[in-house]
């Protein structure tokens, strides 16, 4: 193998952050390397040899603002947006992200549900799998969209002008919910950042960080002078959290939670800077405005960067904030009344454990019966058999049926092809109306030489494996009973008298299981 030289390593090197060169790289990895290859040559070729094409009327460059008002521009719209969170608990972080994925999509990454049910010592491993997970599906799915053939740069400038629909923001939105005022958590996070090369795949990220217009500079634990969080921002997030109760995944009102909100502030590490070398963009939030005033504010300055564009009118914007705030209002409202009365809830669970337990039982009792006997499931009509005994419906020569029910389910030898999924829900079923009183209609009557027989409409909740329901009403003396598909066979050849009975009255009936060795 002849060695590289070191203008081809350069210029491999350069082809490798291109970023349709690297969604491809990122195709290969996920096992599809005979489709990244058919796609790569035309790639390169694009790259190296472009074709001449038309600009977009209006040029979109970086520029520094000169106030705070001022818009700032940027060369083109991010391919992804991780937004990052960092606050006090209690600020209102799990809240705004909750509004923003559902005003913009994209998935939320909570820290506290991540790590719920992990041992200790796994939580960093676990949230950061989770999170790189959730970013590298991100860059897959904007990389199946470029490669379909369409034009970037067309497609942007669609984008800019109409508005991007939910579902394009979804495949391109990350919120990332977590105190993150400690150094070691932003790690976390820029180590994901860094390891799928974030910036030079045209991602960008937002850091998010709420302060209180109380908050002074000052030195924290780290002998770092820096914006300190102020006693009105513990108070106030120490109320949120008492406000909300129980409905919360893992920080619960206590008499130690001031302590624990003080022991954080102090502990609280401002970022440095080589961590801002990783953040696109910062915007700081009031914790003492509303979650709706502060998600419009985040969806301004996405819009303002001119990352990611909303295909919504301002007005219909505002009203959809306020509707999902109130909804989700609702729901932390029956969660806190849900879970606010534990000897209520602690019997509830009782009761679902005993009842699970007896279901378990009469499953273990019904499963032994058909392992061990014939269980034969029916639907006995005893008015049938009263009508045939006070009225000459049969003909002369015919015995009554010695009983009248409706064979509904035999077991083990019957339906042993049926699909087993079927056959355990109508088991369950029928084990559910044992002995219930039900209603049923006689609709035809057949009589034959041999046989006389009745179809029945059964109730819905009564499935019969795909069986006619009929019940027999008696046959000629020393004559063998035709089958329900003999006789239907012969109705239809016209050699079976078949008698519809008009305006059917309704007779009750019950489900019984018979068994036999």
């Amino acid at each position: 193998m002849q060695p590289v030289s070191r203008s081809e390593e350069a210029a491999w090197s350069w082809l490798s952050l291109q970023p349709e060169v690297a969604a491809l790289l990122d195709l290969a990895e996920a096992g599809e390397e005979e489709k990244a290859k058919d796609q790569l040559a035309q790639v390169v070729k694009t790259i190296l040899f472009p074709e001449p094409r038309i600009e977009p009327p209006t040029k979109f460059r970086r520029v520094e603002p000169a106030s705070e008002d001022a818009p700032l521009q940027i060369d083109k719209a991010a391919r992804c947006v991780c937004i990052v969170f960092s606050g006090m608990r209690g600020a209102g972080k799990t809240t705004l992200c909750t509004l923003l994925q559902k005003v913009m999509g994209g998935v939320h990454l909570h820290y506290d549900e991540i790590i719920s049910g992990s041992e200790r010592g796994t939580y960093q491993k676990v949230f950061r799998r989770a999170l790189l997970r959730a970013l590298t599906e991100k860059l897959k799915r904007t990389s199946a969209r470029r490669s379909q053939g369409s034009d970037p740069a067309a497609e942007e400038l669609q984008d800019r002008s109409m508005g991007e629909t939910p579902d394009k923001l979804a495949m391109r939105v990350a919120y990332v919910d977590r105190t993150n005022i400690l150094k070691n958590q932003r790690e976390d996070i820029t180590a994901v950042l860094q390891r799928l090369q974030w910036k030079k795949r045209d991602c960008r990220t937002l850091l998010v960080d709420f302060r209180h217009s109380t908050d002074v500079f000052g030195h924290g634990a780290d002998g770092q002078f820096s914006k300190r969080f102020g006693k009105s921002h513990i108070a106030l997030c120490t109320d949120r959290i008492e406000g909300r109760g129980v409905a919360h995944h893992a920080l619960r009102p206590s008499a130690k939670l001031p302590h624990v909100l003080q022991k954080e502030a102090c502990a609280a590490q401002p970022l440095s800077p080589e961590e801002l070398q990783h953040v696109d963009s910062q915007l700081t939030l009031d914790v003492a405005d509303s979650p709706v005033q502060n998600t419009l504010t985040v969806v301004e300055e996405l819009k303002r960067l001119g990352w990611l564009t909303l295909a919504m009118d301002p007005r219909a914007l505002a009203l959809k904030v306020e509707l999902e705030w109130q909804v989700y209002n609702k729901a932390q409202a029956a969660w806190r009344l849900q879970a606010s009365d534990g000897k209520e809830r602690h019997e509830w669970l009782e009761q679902c454990r005993q009842a699970a337990q007896e279901q378990k039982a009469a499953g273990e009792a019904a499963e032994a019966i058909r392992q061990a006997k014939r269980a034969t499931w029916r639907f006995d009509i005893p008015e049938v058999r009263q009508v045939l005994m006070e009225k000459s419906i049969l003909p002369s020569g015919f015995e009554t049926a010695s009983h009248t029910m409706v064979d509904l389910l035999t077991l083990p030898d019957e339906n042993e092809g049926a699909a087993k999924e079927k056959l355990e829900a109508m088991i369950d079923a029928l084990e559910a109306l044992h002995g219930e009183s039900l209603e049923v209609r006689m609709t035809k009557i057949f009589i034959s030489e041999t046989t006389a027989c009745a179809l029945v409409a059964l109730p819905p909740v009564l499935a019969d494996m795909g069986k006619v329901p009929h019940v027999f009403l008696g046959k000629r003396r020393g004559a063998t009973a035709a089958s329900i598909e003999e006789l239907l066979k012969e109705a239809e050849d016209g050699k079976v008298t078949c008698i519809p009975v008009q305006d059917p009255r309704p007779m009750t009936g019950r489900v019984v299981l018979e068994s036999g060795p």
